[in-house]
């Protein structure tokens, strides 16, 4: 399949890879840690043992922030790589796949029902895994009951309490060119990426949907704000302000680092009011170029590879798989090849393609009788 529809749906797949696999490297480091060790980390590295601590506390959400140490994380683990070889990516994919699988099960839009029950058989699944297996210690860390139940009351991807309103990009895909179906089904991120499908998007409407749908953040009858969408939007603004000012995406790093970064734990705090506010403006003041704004978004430090992801995710959905460096899409289809990710992003398409044939019959229908 070589459609357009396909080419932006593998950007989507291939931009969220690369900046996810990119970023775990470095991630929960502070930005002068990675400077310092590194210079500034332009590809994907292996997983060396990580500086974390020893920033000011204001700065750096570890436990540990007065004693700098190494961390090497040598054990499968929920929020980690399956290996620690460069280009792997992380559960911030691995969630964005489970979601799209989830979609071509049924061919049309999830419900939280729907999603719940796909983790849970996925996870019943991974139960026949041996103990420690990566795949098994990912799906029983990130999968309690509680979450399922999230899940079902609200909408599948955007705003349950462990996705903080970032991994609901499936949703953009789903519904993709439809922003308002997006945000309903996804969050804020669902409607961005529907936006960054459709074919007349740019960078500037992109960020206008983040401001227009962000009333679709975490419900804030179940959540410890209550002012979700005037925050974001506050934040969102001085952000993009500050991406004005700068010379450019590493001078915007030191700007907000300065009043951006948000207390973590809860995640869904700092998945809202940094990472997701930090990815717009990378891609801003990238001006959709998506080398520049990955890089600037990997070496921003701490939840780094989540703030990859999404200006990867963004970029790749707006531009299509042209936009990604080719070296990078090769090393993420070679490092991480189950599933394929071409030949997901073109069952995708055909699913998204014979959904919208079937709305659209339904559509001339009803106006038919007007």
């Amino acid at each position: 399949m070589n459609s357009r529809l396909f080419e932006k749906i593998y950007g989507w797949l291939i931009g969220a890879s690369v900046g996810d696999a990119m970023g775990a490297a470095v991630e929960n480091m502070h930005y002068l840690d990675i400077r310092e060790r590194f210079g500034r980390v332009e590809g994907f590295l292996d997983y060396p043992p990580r500086y974390q601590g020893g920033r000011p506390d204001y700065e750096v959400y570890s436990l540990f922030w007065h004693e700098r140490r190494e961390v090497q994380r040598t054990e499968p683990h929920p929020w980690g790589a399956w290996r620690l070889e460069a280009g792997v990516y992380t559960d911030d994919m691995r969630w964005r796949i489970l979601g799209i699988r989830s979609f071509l099960k049924r061919g049309r839009r999830v419900s939280g029902w729907d999603f719940a029950r796909d983790a849970l058989a996925y996870r019943i699944d991974c139960a026949r895994f041996p103990e420690g297996d990566p795949q098994r210690v990912w799906s029983e860390g990130l999968f309690n009951l509680d979450e399922l139940v999230q899940m079902c009351l609200k909408s599948p991807f955007g705003h349950t309490q462990i996705v903080g309103g970032v991994w609901g990009s499936p949703a953009g895909i789903i519904d993709a060119a439809d922003p308002q179906r997006g945000a309903e089904d996804g969050g804020v991120i669902g409607a961005v990426v529907a936006e960054a499908m459709r074919p007349g998007a740019s960078v500037d409407s992109v960020i206008k949907t983040a401001f227009d749908y962000a009333a679709y953040l975490p419900d804030p009858e179940r959540e410890p704000l209550p002012t979700w969408a005037g925050a974001f939007r506050t934040r969102l603004k001085r952000a993009l302000e500050d991406a004005d000012e700068s010379g450019d995406v590493f001078e915007l790093i030191e700007k907000l680092y300065t009043w951006l970064c948000a207390t973590c734990p809860p995640f869904s705090i700092q998945n809202v009011f940094e990472a997701l506010v930090a990815a717009l403006a990378m891609v801003y003041k990238a001006e959709g170029d998506f080398r520049q704004a990955v890089i600037g978004s990997v070496n921003f430090g701490r939840d780094c590879d989540t703030i990859a992801c999404i200006a990867g995710e963004v970029l790749g959905a707006l531009h299509g798989i042209s936009a990604v460096p080719k070296e990078w899409t090769e090393t993420i289809e070679r490092q991480n090849p189950d599933p394929p990710l071409r030949r997901l992003a073109a069952e995708a398409a055909e699913a998204v393609q014979e959904k919208n044939r079937r709305e659209r019959q339904i559509a001339d229908e009803v106006l038919g009788m007007s």
